[in-house]
């Protein structure tokens, strides 16, 4: 019963937002913030501190995650923004909804694809996705490189 009744009223909040041919770009947003929530949640529990499940402390990581969430999660709206704002009205909307669906399915495997990697990197340096470290990961000839260089 919740259950059906958190859905229509997450369906109704989405189909307020995002009206018409704006539906997909809602449709990925909340797909977006559910596998960000679900990332951020198992990265606790594979860190496997019971103190940072406490209530208050529980309320201000999933806060202040939600927020930057929804930062990144604008990014990822823009395709499904642009297509729906410059698909032409008088064309077909089924190929509108084919579009969206190549493009949705584009964007979860990268939204896969990333979360799994968040898992692996974690693992290796105890912390998430940052610009130097993954510089390191990207640009491995370069900083092996380097250090070979800086031991002569």
């Amino acid at each position: 019963m919740f259950a059906r009744n958190a859905r229509q009223a997450i369906g109704t909040m989405l189909t307020r937002l995002f009206p018409g041919p704006f539906r997909a770009t809602g449709t990925m947003f909340a797909a977006f913030l559910g596998v960000s929530l679900l990332t951020r949640v198992g990265l606790a529990l594979f860190n496997g501190e019971a103190v940072e499940f406490l209530p208050w402390r529980m309320a201000g990581w999933l806060a202040i995650g939600t927020l930057y969430d929804i930062a990144a999660g604008v990014f990822l709206l823009l395709p499904f923004a642009l297509l729906a704002w410059l698909w032409p009205a008088r064309r077909a909307r089924r190929a509108l909804g084919v579009s969206n669906v190549v493009l949705a399915a584009v964007a979860l495997a990268v939204l896969a694809f990333s979360s799994a990697s968040e898992f692996v990197f974690w693992n290796e340096f105890s912390s998430r996705f940052n610009f130097i470290a993954v510089d390191y990961l990207i640009y491995t000839r370069e900083v092996i490189g380097n250090i070979r260089e800086s031991y002569r």
